[in-house]
């Protein structure tokens, strides 16, 4: 499966490299419809044999990913129109309390489940998230001092936190998973000097 992953660059490091990956990296100025056409393109070229992978940061309330301009949330969930048919490998969002529903807010920006749930029914393929933080690692070299070289490995997510849901093309979850919620970091950057 051709893995096609967007970086939302305000999430420092950068995204694997490999033949079968291909790897945008988009910020704050980067409108959701590039995203999504360049994942449409994607998606024709690999004769719809890709799943989606969406590396940003999470809102500390839950429920709205920080990735592109607009921000992937409920209210914006239907501009991933387009791509409906096209994903067959699912989208797999690594962003802290993606799937969780902020205090207050079902059923509208900040629900993290319904966010998941309608990305699911509109693109029509599994979505998996978690409700929780997410901890990740890269490398930096040596230069510039401890933390302040540049960096030289790839982000690694590692293991999930916290309750992990997927949602089936209909939208209803259909497997859940539970780990351990980590050591309770407020950021999910680890940074490992490179030996």
């Amino acid at each position: 499966m051709f893995r096609f992953i967007v970086h939302d660059t305000r999430l420092v490091g950068y995204a694997p490299a490999g033949a079968e990956i291909e790897a945008i990296k988009v910020d704050a100025g980067t409108l959701l419809s590039s995203f999504i056409q360049k994942a449409m393109n994607a998606s024709e070229r690999k004769g719809k044999e890709i799943s989606i992978e969406i590396m940003s940061h999470g809102e500390d309330t839950g429920g709205d990913l920080i990735c592109c301009k607009e921000h992937i949330k409920l209210s914006t969930v239907n501009q991933f129109l387009p791509l409906q048919g096209g994903v067959k490998g699912g989208i797999v969002i690594y962003s802290c309390r993606a799937a969780m529903i902020a205090k207050g807010k079902a059923n509208q920006d900040g629900d993290g489940n319904m966010l998941c749930s309608r990305l699911a029914q509109v693109v029509r393929t599994t979505v998996k998230a978690s409700t929780a933080l997410q901890e990740y690692s890269f490398s930096r070299g040596k230069s510039g001092g401890c933390n302040k070289g540049p960096i030289v490995s790839p982000i690694e997510w590692g293991e999930w936190e916290g309750t992990v849901l997927t949602y089936g093309p209909e939208g209803n979850v259909i497997d859940v998973e539970n780990h351990p919620a980590g050591t309770g970091m407020d950021h999910q950057e680890i940074e490992v000097d490179w030996a």
